[in-house]
């Protein structure tokens, strides 16, 4: 009886445990790629994850998405219409996702310390 009890109590931690982790997926999802256009205010990336072929995403985003954009050495916060105005192809672009909206931006990489 003792042993029936501890089992169903493992079950509910572990079925909780999972539900909480995709939560906390979801609300913080990271996307990854290489910047292809914005344009009207949705925003192309190439993304390419190991062992595929690499293929275009597109996300809509706010013009006023706060975004990190990095150049060199200088680190500057302004929003996405500003930010991705001049961006050239290619360039790498991390964006969180909450679901389906683009809560923040970074562009560029920052650059290694020596």
């Amino acid at each position: 009886m003792l042993r029936k009890i501890l089992a169903a109590l493992c079950v509910v931690v572990v079925a909780g445990a999972v539900t909480a982790e995709e939560k906390k997926a979801e609300k913080g999802t990271v996307a990854y790629g290489k910047f292809k256009s914005f344009k009207d205010g949705t925003l192309t990336i190439t993304v390419q994850k190991k062992g595929e072929d690499a293929k275009d995403m597109t996300y809509k985003v706010a013009d006023d998405v706060k975004t990190t954009l990095l150049t060199g050495a200088e680190k500057k916060e302004t929003t996405a219409k500003e930010a991705l105005k001049d961006v050239k192809e290619g360039t790498i672009v991390v964006l969180t996702l909450d679901g389906d909206k683009v809560t923040a931006l970074r562009v560029g990489q920052p650059t290694k310390k020596p």
